[in-house]
């Protein structure tokens, strides 16, 4: 990632561009910008954000967005999913009869099953 970071960064400056410019028009915060330039993929909370921002960043510097994600997802590996928790990640303090989301999970399974 940080080759692609490089490579927006070098067309930006070559283009003359200031980051309160490319913020501005994108309507992204700068220190998204600055990750994706330094390649730092921990700055966002989700994979799905970078791949968007780095999509839009490249498409406003006139380059191959496709090509450009291409390259990321070459970069790391064919892992563009961080390891976080899922939402079916229950801590077991939360799986007896008597916790609040097993009753609500029974409840809305009684309702569609109407």
């Amino acid at each position: 990632m940080e080759e692609i970071g490089k490579l927006l960064r070098e067309t930006r400056v070559s283009k003359n561009i200031s980051l309160e410019e490319v913020c501005n028009e994108l309507r992204i915060q700068e220190k998204y910008i600055v990750a994706i330039e330094n390649g730092d993929r921990d700055a966002f909370v989700a994979e799905v954000y970078c791949r968007t921002f780095m999509r839009s960043y490249a498409t406003f510097l006139g380059l191959n967005a496709e090509e450009i994600l291409k390259k990321y997802t070459e970069s790391v590996g064919g892992d563009t999913k961080k390891n976080r928790p899922r939402l079916i990640d229950i801590p077991d303090a939360y799986r007896d009869n008597r916790s609040f989301f097993v009753k609500e999970r029974k409840f809305f399974r009684r309702i569609g099953n109407n």
